[in-house]
């Protein structure tokens, strides 16, 4: 919980610093939540501004401000990040559950790729399944990425 000092206007401050000061504490009071407004999270972003006065009590305060050109590309590129994470570790469940399943060791699809086209493989059909079903998922992301 945040306070503000109601003689100087200094905001945030915290219980903490309150309880280390020597002197009285009668100047802070308590700083209320209060809703966040609605904004648009892909260009928007809320800044919390100095708490208002209502009947008597201290609200947080929030503005909504537009992002810059960089602040929507950084937000754009750990989405595009955390996309390919999943799409790995989707495409990477399947090899482990084959390994589990088959008692094999497939690090990752790539290295079934190795053994697609090595004709009387043991495992060469869920080589061949794995690679074409990684190619699809890498697809779907790709056009997804584009509309991005």
């Amino acid at each position: 919980m945040n306070y503000i000092n109601i003689k100087t206007g200094e905001y945030p401050v915290s219980k903490l610093h309150i309880d280390n000061r020597k002197k009285g504490t009668k100047d802070y009071k308590i700083v209320y939540n209060s809703k966040l407004p609605e904004f648009d999270a892909e260009t928007q972003f809320l800044a919390e501004v100095k708490p208002e006065l209502r009947n008597g009590n201290y609200y947080r305060r929030y503005e909504v401000r537009t992002m810059n050109e960089t602040q929507i590309q950084r937000r754009l590129d750990k989405k595009r990040e955390e996309m390919v994470k999943v799409v790995e570790q989707y495409v990477q469940d399947v090899v482990d559950g084959y390994n589990k399943d088959n008692g094999t060791l497939f690090e990752s699809v790539h290295n079934c790729a190795t053994y697609v086209n090595v004709d009387g493989y043991t495992h060469q059909a869920f080589c061949k399944a794995v690679v074409e079903f990684n190619a699809k998922v890498w697809g779907m992301l790709l056009d997804q990425l584009k509309v991005m």
